[in-house]
């Protein structure tokens, strides 16, 4: 591999890097709703995940 491919190579895990880390930041910091996947209500409005 040539230094130009080494520095390509590495650019582009440099990059995924920083988007993974934007993606990440950004889930951390949105809204938690009361619902799963499948967009209803898990019930646990108070925290106490009951039934």
């Amino acid at each position: 591999m040539t230094a130009q491919e080494q520095e390509y190579r590495y650019s582009l895990i440099l990059s995924s890097t920083y988007f993974y880390n934007k993606a990440k930041l950004y889930v951390q910091q949105s809204e938690v709703v009361g619902a799963d996947e499948t967009s209803f209500n898990q019930r646990n409005i108070d925290g106490c995940n009951r039934f």
